[in-house]
Formats: structure tokens, C-alpha cells, sequence
């Protein structure tokens, strides 16, 4: 379900047809998968039971990580998919406040919160990993659930740098396009993308 909401969000924008939007298309974007070892790091975040960031988030294949954390208090929700999926929809939904500007030259200096939508759908994010954590938290006589979410992705946001090359969906993918998201590159093109700070 994670890799859907991420790679879906990544399609839409890809082709150019965000709704409620007026964002270029992307020339190679590609489909993200899974990776174990930023999964793993970011459930050790979120087993501090602290909603920060932490440093230790990079590894030896992306050493250059970037990282989307949310929050929630729940008294009666318990279904997790229903909470990571409303967690990570709070993060596309940046893309409201998102201007093609910023995503022509990546800024920290916007006034919005928009940086977790860029990290979804950065052209140089091939893979992401995640982790939750959910633990009972006590104010007065009331108990609620706290959720801590965390999702490592292959490259941060690049300050000055483009979230995103533009064109013609596809047209610089190499290995063609996904069947299943028609926007995004297929699979293979991961292993020709290097998650490295600058464009090649």
C-alpha cells in the first residue's frame, strides 16, 4: 500500500495531470520500491518514541537519505492501513500549497509546508522504507494511542536543484515505461539512477 500511495502520486504528476494543479509533466520519474535496510532505519526512529529526525537515516546505497515523518493521536482508530494511509495523504495533499517554481529550484524558504510532498515525488527517489510505531500515551485519566510514522527515502531535497526534470512523460526513461503507472519509468531504469545530489 505504501509503494501504491507513493508510485500513484508519482504518476499523477508525471503526466501532468494533477488535479487541482498546474504542474509540468516529468520526463523520468521513477517507480519506487522498497528497500529493506531504510525501512529498518526508519523503524528504529520511531521506536524512540520521539517525533523527530534523526542523522542515522543514510546507507552505504543512498548516502544522501532524505526522510518524511507524521504524527497522530487516536482514541477508537485501530486499523493501521487506514492510519498510514491517512498519514501519507496528508503528505501528497502539500502539493496544494506547492508552486512549479519551487519545484523548478528546490527552497526551504517557502511559506508552506511542502517538503514532504517534494520528497514523494522527487525524480531522483528510487526507493523508500518506513516504519510505525504505535504506544499508549495517558493525559489525566484519558489513554490515547500515539502513532509515530516515518518513511526513508533514497535522496533528500536538493536545495537549488529541480524536484524534478520536465517533459514529455517517459521520454528520457531508458528502459521504457511501467505497464502499470504509465508516467513513470519501469523498474530497471532504478539501477541507471544514482541517488547523488546533482543531475548526471
Amino acid at each position: 500500500m505504501i509503494l501504491d500511495l507513493h508510485n500513484e502520486a508519482r504518476d499523477r504528476l508525471a503526466s501532468g495531470a494533477e488535479k487541482g494543479a498546474e504542474f509540468a509533466p516529468a520526463s523520468r520519474m521513477p517507480t519506487v520500491v522498497w528497500d529493506d535496510e531504510l525501512a529498518n532505519l526508519a523503524e528504529i526512529n520511531v521506536r524512540g518514541c520521539k517525533f523527530e529526525h534523526d542523522e542515522c537515516r543514510s546507507t552505504d546505497k543512498f548516502l544522501h537519505a532524505g526522510q518524511n515523518l507524521a504524527t497522530g493521536s487516536y482514541y477508537l482508530e485501530t486499523d493501521i492501513l487506514a492510519i498510514v494511509r491517512n498519514l501519507t495523504t496528508l503528505w501528497y495533499h502539500e502539493f496544494e500549497d506547492t508552486t512549479q517554481h519551487v519545484l523548478d529550484n528546490y527552497t526551504t524558504e517557502f511559506n508552506a509546508t511542502i517538503g514532504h510532498y517534494t520528497q514523494m515525488i522527487s525524480d531522483r527517489t528510487t526507493a523508500v522504507g518506513c516504519g510505525i510505531v504505535i504506544y499508549p500515551n495517558k493525559m489525566e485519566d484519558f489513554v490515547f494511542k500515539t502513532v509515530l510514522y516515518a518513511c526513508n527515502y533514497a535522496i533528500t531535497s536538493i536545495v537549488g536543484q529541480p524536484v524534478y526534470l520536465k517533459g514529455e512523460p517517459t521520454s528520457r526513461c531508458r528502459s521504457g515505461r511501467n505497464l502499470a503507472f504509465s508516467s513513470l519509468c519501469n523498474v530497471e531504469e532504478n539501477e541507471l539512477i544514482k541517488a547523488v545530489p546533482f543531475y548526471e
